[in-house]
């Protein structure tokens, strides 16, 4: 990706493994090596922990029916339970509209590696565990293809969701956009993909180690 767009960091109110170490020299650490990013061209827009609709009444269901499920259907969260988070369940992205399924391949594998680089989550495709766990979940909100690259080079916007496996409730959202470049001959471009990792990380982690 091309340095065209930065981080919105006055949007977010209160990153991936992640074997828990909650202190502040971490968390510091953390912040401040997303606070020099702001030339990636995967935007956040917006982010925010949510409260609101009780999620006792929400139906549990198994996680890999989660990925599957709209979003709009959770509820959101009545309780902060982001200190009981340890693990980061990340599915394979399902709904990717008309975009380049290669390359949500490319992202899910860089995401995995990004949290573990980042070593503050346990970040996993899948797990039976549930009441430790937060879902990333993402879905492709649009796909505008530049039709004189082969449809595989186009803007791409996104949603991404943090929900609490145990509750079924939305911790978090935001949305992000970008360019995606690909070459017939090299793929599509590594540092578009590293982009959106590092900013999927990011959510993460503001959203679940901000005070609020």
């Amino acid at each position: 990706m091309s340095a065209s767009g930065r981080y919105d960091n006055a949007s977010f109110p209160p990153a991936n493994k992640i074997g828990l170490h909650h202190n502040r020299t971490s968390i510091t650490s953390y912040r401040n090596y997303f606070m020099y990013s702001v030339t990636m061209i995967f935007v956040v827009i917006t982010a925010h922990a949510i409260s609101g609709c009780m999620s006792s009444t929400v139906q549990i269901e198994h996680a890999p029916a989660i990925a599957k499920v709209p979003t709009a259907t959770y509820p959101n969260c009545s309780s902060d339970r982001k200190d009981r988070y340890t693990i980061i369940e990340v599915p394979k992205i399902h709904d990717i509209k008309q975009a380049p399924q290669e390359f949500f391949s490319l992202l899910h594998q860089a995401i995995m590696e990004e949290g573990r680089r980042r070593n503050i989550y346990n970040v996993v495709p899948s797990t039976t565990e549930r009441d430790k766990v937060v879902l990333l979940i993402m879905f492709v909100e649009s796909w505008r293809p530049d039709v004189t690259q082969g449809g595989t080079t186009g803007l791409l916007s996104m949603k991404l969701f943090l929900i609490d496996k145990t509750h079924h409730c939305q911790v978090g959202q935001t949305t992000g956009h970008g360019k995606i470049r690909h070459d017939p001959e090299t793929g599509f471009n590594h540092d578009d993909i590293h982009t959106i990792a590092e900013s999927a990380g990011w959510f993460v982690g503001i959203t679940l180690m901000h005070d609020p």
